[in-house]
């Protein structure tokens, strides 16, 4: 299983390269995944920061564009995936090294859209799902709505339901997480356990 990362970014020059680097220190092979980096028209010296952490893989996108905003961002980089699976990084957020390995399984069931390394929510509900480390919603746009299910550095999707659903709407400019409301609507979610990374702004 092979899977495209993609990492959106506009002017995140102090949080980028922490970003980038936590991605060579994935556990799962090199081999298995590309890393696509969507530049939305940053003014400062991102592009630099972007090669010279990416130097070192042979399988990698660089993408610049003219600002338009994180749902256009997005939709370009699940566009431009060679894999069937795309795990989204947010430019001010370090994965943890096994997060693409943890995730991945989940996704060889094919009614699944999504899975979602949440643990803080996870432990909430963990009597509800019956003390299991991760649980498959057939239905789950309740749950994901009453539960405020948006952080994209936490989820990894399916390409081509992504795209079969739209993707992000991209009339909202500054909003880049609807494609998880659009799938819910089509497609069961795996709610994991896993611990996922950390917002460098919270550290």
């Amino acid at each position: 299983m092979r899977l495209s990362v993609i990492v959106p970014t506009h002017n995140r020059p102090q949080s980028l390269g922490r970003t980038l680097a936590a991605l060579s220190a994935q556990t799962i092979d090199r081999d298995a995944f590309e890393v696509i980096v969507v530049d939305d028209g940053s003014t400062d010296n991102s592009l630099q920061i972007i090669h010279q952490a990416l130097n070192g893989y042979k399988q990698k996108k660089i993408i610049r564009q003219a600002n338009s905003g994180p749902a256009y961002s997005f939709n370009v980089g699940v566009k431009a995936a060679s894999f069937s699976f795309v795990k989204f990084v947010d430019a001010d957020d370090v994965l943890y090294p096994d997060a693409t390995i943890n995730l991945l399984p989940h996704m060889t069931n094919e009614n699944v859209a999504i899975v979602i390394g949440m643990g803080e929510i996870y432990e909430k509900h963990r009597e509800e799902f019956g003390g299991s480390s991760s649980v498959c919603l057939d239905h789950p746009l309740e749950f994901v709505v009453r539960n405020a299910l948006s952080a994209s550095s936490e989820t990894m999707v399916r390409r081509d339901y992504y795209l079969e659903a739209g993707g992000c709407d991209q009339t909202l400019f500054i909003q880049g997480e609807s494609y998880i409301h659009r799938l819910s609507t089509r497609h069961a979610i795996v709610l994991s356990d896993d611990e996922v990374g950390v917002n460098i702004r919270k550290e």
